[in-house]
């Protein structure tokens, strides 16, 4: 297939660019996770990794194990907007609006002056 690359040629790095991503969607969830897993070992990865896990999750449409893999990184840092952010989000599509609310109230108080106005 022109402009995709073989999937050896991904696994040095996490997938970043559309066709990166075409050629994982390609390939079984299992191995993908287990790629990702076997990455995620490494420490300064981990962050990162984790993210990519979470949306892997989330793409199958597993948002509860999304929203723990997130939960993860939160307690390394409960104060981490993007992360805060993207739980809001998922508790809110899981459907349970007090968590949403949980995590908003958080980023709140994490990021005070980055509120929005509506």
């Amino acid at each position: 297939m022109a402009g995709v690359r073989e999937v050896t040629d991904l696994d040095a790095r996490p997938t970043s660019s559309p066709a990166d991503r075409a050629v994982l969607a390609e390939q079984p969830f299992d191995k993908l996770l287990e790629r990702l897993e076997r990455e995620r070992r490494e420490a300064d990865k981990q962050r990162e990794l984790t993210i990519c896990i979470a949306q892997a999750y989330s793409s199958a449409g597993d948002l509860g194990t999304a929203r723990q893999q997130l939960e993860r990184l939160l307690t390394e840092n409960a104060r981490d907007t993007q992360l805060l952010t993207q739980l809001a989000t998922l508790a809110e599509s899981e459907g349970d609006v007090n968590l949403a609310l949980k995590y908003q109230r958080q980023l709140e108080k994490a990021a005070p002056n980055n509120r929005t106005t509506g």
